[in-house]
């Protein structure tokens, strides 16, 4: 059933929360373009984004007053009067493009057919500064008329307020409606090509009952987005997440989708489903502990493509890959937080060696424990009330692995000075030697 209007209250604040609360009302018009506005109930001398991967809202976002600008200082973007005064509103034209953002998603993920996935999070504003306890965050849509909005999984028409919390979710708004499949409620762009179409079809709930085998069901089914744009600057690559309860996938550009290559497209799927199974424990906010969720997942990307594409040879690849990437970026700055700071990759190459290093250290040590179990102990834990952070996910590790491995792991994960160079150095080689072995005792036979 479609509902025109709906005013959906999920939290309750304290007065102080209120207080500081910003609203952000956003809209399609009828012409197709988009603008954000943003309301407080008292006077401020400055709005502050929440999420500051960049300053890409101080060049794009343009204010429809002059008396506004978007300033970006130590990191943080924030939205003050050129005269000094206090504001209660303001205004925003929005270029409604997909921008790939440093680990954050991108506001906008347009659909060939001019519908538009939007990312709740990249809006989350606060008065003044964003209070750490704050958590809330009261949001508007407004479509034009006959256009859809999906927000929660529901449908709704002309308008929607809603409260979101943590880091958003994932918004639609366009003429489709999603279609209800036994594993996911999918809404896919029709200009995709047909073999990736096939793909998605066939192989994400090929990934869905592999993961669900070791790790078990999810209690809910998720929703999909797959989308496609055009770009005019001849860029192109694609872009995935998740979120709870959502999975979506955004190829943009041509030559995205000119030449596939099958086996990397299902290690996309495979990284993307993996951290639907990891569940809260995928949600570690600390950047520097993002080797933990993001190396986890492309370690289980390799085990499902091991297991279900019957392909080994993919998973040696990538991690002889991931040694020469995370050791070359180690090597002018061998502290891995200021590293990854500068060069998010690393959480993905450097990520996945720990990740395999920590799984050959569980079957060694106790042949019982899988990563698959780590991953269910870890999230365990979470969903318990530990933080989602290195810190816990260690502390679990602890009983399942030699003394010296982690020592070496809880101080690379908890010192900002240890030498991050020389641990990667030992991983990578004792890969490598780790695949010379097998070929030596075949020779011996």
């Amino acid at each position: 059933m479609v509902k025109p209007s709906v005013f959906i209250a999920i939290a309750l604040y304290t007065s102080a929360l209120a207080a500081s609360q910003v609203s952000s009302l956003i809209e399609k018009k009828a012409q197709g373009q988009w603008q954000v506005t943003y309301s407080t109930a008292s006077p401020v001398q400055r709005m502050v984004f929440k999420r500051n991967p960049d300053g890409s809202r101080a060049k794009h976002w343009v204010a429809q007053s002059e008396l506004y600008k978007i300033s970006y200082q130590d990191g943080v973007e924030a939205v003050v009067r050129l005269d000094g005064q206090p504001f209660r509103e303001v205004s925003f034209d929005l270029p409604a493009v997909y921008t790939p953002l440093p680990k954050e998603y991108a506001a906008f993920s347009p659909f060939s057919d001019g519908g538009m996935l939007l990312h709740s999070g990249r809006f989350f504003a606060c008065a003044e500064h964003c209070q750490p306890e704050l958590n809330s965050w009261t949001l508007t849509l407004k479509a034009p008329v006959g256009e859809n909005i999906i927000v929660g999984g529901k449908l709704y028409q002309n308008e929607v307020t809603w409260q979101e919390r943590d880091s958003g979710s994932k918004l639609y708004l366009g003429k489709a409606s999603p279609l209800a499949g036994p594993d996911f409620i999918s809404l896919i762009d029709s200009e995709l090509p047909l073999i990736l179409q096939q793909q998605i079809n066939s192989q994400l709930p090929q990934l869905m009952a592999y993961f669900t085998s070791q790790m078990g069901a999810l209690n809910f089914r998720p929703a999909l987005f797959a989308s496609f744009s055009t770009t005019a600057d001849g860029s192109y690559g694609h872009q995935g997440g998740t979120l709870p309860g959502q999975i979506f996938m955004h190829w943009y550009g041509d030559k995205a989708i000119e030449k596939l290559q099958p086996d990397a497209v299902f290690w996309f799927f495979a990284h993307e489903v993996a951290h639907l199974y990891q569940r809260e424990a995928s949600a570690i906010e600390p950047s520097q502990d993002a080797w933990v969720h993001e190396g986890a997942a492309e370690y289980l990307s390799g085990l499902a493509t091991t297991e279900v594409q019957q392909n080994k040879q993919m998973l040696q690849q990538k991690l002889t890959d991931a040694g020469q990437h995370c050791v070359a970026g180690l090597e002018n700055q061998r502290h891995y937080t200021k590293a990854a700071a500068a060069n998010t990759q690393l959480h993905y190459s450097c990520g996945l060696l720990l990740n395999h290093a920590i799984d050959q250290q569980l079957r060694q040590v106790d042949p019982e424990m899988t990563f698959f179990r780590l991953w269910s102990l870890f999230n365990a834990q979470v969903q318990a009330g530990q933080t989602a952070q290195a810190a816990t996910y260690l502390t679990v590790l602890k009983a399942y692995v030699s003394a010296e491995f982690w020592q070496q792991l809880h101080l690379f994960s908890s010192q900002e000075d240890f030498d991050a160079l020389t641990l990667m150095q030992q991983l990578r080689v004792a890969y490598q030697l780790s695949l010379v072995k097998p070929s030596i005792q075949e020779g011996q036979l």
